[in-house]
């Protein structure tokens, strides 16, 4: 059985070795992967009021994370929860740790105050499929996203 929990610390070693999993898999291999800044930053999250770290266990073992926060638009006084990154090991996705991951998430950015979630696919990792998950979860697309290297 899956469930989700807050991260601690004594979680955030297995975190960044999974974001390196995914950064390694994605559109993000080009871009260097720090293992003291990620480390640094998932532990912050871990303690800080407007981020939160959360994990998907099945037997004790985590399976996946959610990265996420909340911001306020430029323009309004709406808060805004995020995410950062989300990521299930490959041979669970097709089960339901990323529901159970994103429900938590937002059930904790709702408490905190947030009237709405953003959330994006950046790591060019199987789009139409991430597309319909957000689909079936409620979120509607809401943009493109363009990047350059320079």
């Amino acid at each position: 059985m899956i469930k989700v929990r807050e991260a601690t610390l004594a979680d955030v070693e297995t975190i960044v070795e999974l974001g390196k999993q995914l950064q390694q898999s994605s559109a993000y291999a080009a871009k260097s992967f720090s293992e003291a800044k990620a480390n640094s930053v998932v532990a912050m999250m871990v303690d800080s009021e407007s981020d939160n770290a959360l994990v998907a266990e099945e037997d004790e073992q985590i399976i996946g994370f959610f990265l996420g926060g909340l911001t306020y638009e430029w323009f309004s006084d709406d808060l805004l929860g995020f995410d950062y990154s989300v990521y299930v090991v490959p041979e669970k996705r097709n089960g339901r740790a990323a529901i159970k991951l994103f429900k938590a998430f937002e059930a904790w950015a709702k408490a905190k105050g947030a009237v709405g979630m953003q959330a994006g696919i950046t790591t060019n990792i199987n789009i139409e499929g991430n597309r319909r998950f957000y689909h079936f979860l409620g979120y509607q697309d809401g943009g493109v996203l363009f990047e350059k290297r320079l």
